[in-house]
């Protein structure tokens, strides 16, 4: 689908990105942060997988109603960052679980700010 045949629909702010940032803080910055372990890291890594399958359609969405080449690049880029990252798959054990929710966590703060930067874009 085109930028000229998506579909028109009111652009709203459907991304709640603060939350998509906490979740991501739980795991971020590495150094410093504890991370949740077992059930809880469990957990938030299937929070960040949602909340990256609910940003890629609305920033894809966003992105083919703005005509900036650097921002819709960038948008683009980061949705198919985002798109190998939910396709990777933990290790065995529970470090390579941390490892995969690591990356998942950055995909979901470079997705927010993509949001942020369409929506500024629209406004």
């Amino acid at each position: 689908m085109s930028a000229t045949d998506a579909p028109s629909r009111p652009v709203t702010d459907q991304l709640d990105t603060a939350l998509m940032r906490w979740a991501a803080a739980q795991l971020l910055p590495e150094e410093s942060a504890t991370p949740p372990t077992g059930e809880g890291l469990e957990v938030l890594a299937l929070l960040l997988r949602g909340q990256i399958q609910a940003a890629i359609p609305e920033i894809e969405h966003l992105s083919s109603r703005v005509s900036e080449d650097p921002v819709t690049y960038g948008a683009w880029l980061q949705v198919q960052v985002a798109r190998r990252r939910l396709a990777a798959t933990a290790g065995p054990y529970e470090v390579g679980l941390l490892w995969l929710a690591r990356r998942l966590a950055r995909s979901v703060i470079e997705l927010a700010d993509s949001h942020d930067r369409l929506m500024e874009v629209l406004s």
